[in-house]
């Protein structure tokens, strides 16, 4: 890897990890996590995040810049190049990431956060967010910014809710479950000495069918979570009925 400048972000998908640097668009990969080898197609500019994900069964990796670029943010889906993305407005993005079949991206200037269903375009979401920090577990993405005392979730990076955090200086966040109780958790850390805990998660979803004027069938489903999208298609086949 290149010496110049300072490595801000790395993400692994499909066999590959990349890496993206602070200085003149500089970013990486390597098959190894050894032997890396130079990418090309990144504007001169302060790239500080990248994600990868699948759109369409395509691995995606897409990175933003945190500076006033003209172009703020790329995609690549063979991980040696990169193409510019549209629609992501200049400004200084600080973090993107993948979730829920999309890419989100968040501003540290309270500005519109965006979000890109292809990997190719991007579009503003409904709210205004601040956040040196994006993550995302159980089906929610979540916001912080570092001496602010409010937080954002979001389920679709489209719309937003306001949390009350803890005001610290939040360098990084990640999802786990705990080992005790498998109860999913967001768990930051900061230059103090303390970090936080943060439970927040999709609640499980319901919708009527309607027939006549009568509720005949009850569907539930806990968005994006695999691990029990059978269980719920099966406990489903046992509440179908005709009437109530």
């Amino acid at each position: 890897m290149s010496a110049t400048g300072t490595w801000k972000s790395s993400a692994f998908a499909n066999g590959r990890f990349v890496a993206v640097s602070d200085t003149s668009g500089t970013s990486a990969y390597s098959v190894d996590g050894i032997n890396w080898v130079a990418m090309t197609g990144l504007a001169s500019a302060t790239f500080n995040s990248v994600a990868a994900g699948a759109i369409s069964s395509t691995t995606y990796y897409v990175t933003v810049a945190g500076s006033t670029a003209t172009t703020v943010a790329y995609y690549s889906t063979n991980g040696t190049s990169w193409t510019a993305m549209t629609g992501l407005q200049s400004g200084t993005y600080t973090s993107v990431r993948y979730g829920n079949g999309r890419f989100v991206a968040t501003s540290s200037l309270y500005t519109y956060s965006a979000y890109s269903f292809d990997g190719i375009t991007w579009t503003a979401s409904a709210m205004q967010v601040q956040a040196d920090s994006l993550t995302y577990g159980q089906g929610v993405f979540l916001a912080l910014k570092t001496g602010s005392s409010t937080g954002y979730t979001s389920e679709d990076g489209i719309m937003w809710r306001a949390r009350s955090v803890t005001s610290t200086t939040y360098t990084n966040a990640t999802f786990g479950y705990t080992s005790t109780n498998y109860t999913g958790v967001f768990v930051t850390v900061g230059s103090t000495a303390n970090g936080t805990n943060i439970s927040a998660g999709t609640r499980t979803k319901g919708r009527a069918i309607v027939n006549t004027g009568q509720i005949t069938q009850m569907n539930l489903f806990e968005p994006n979570h695999q691990r029990y999208s059978r269980f719920h298609q099966n406990f489903l086949h046992l509440y179908k009925f005709s009437h109530w």
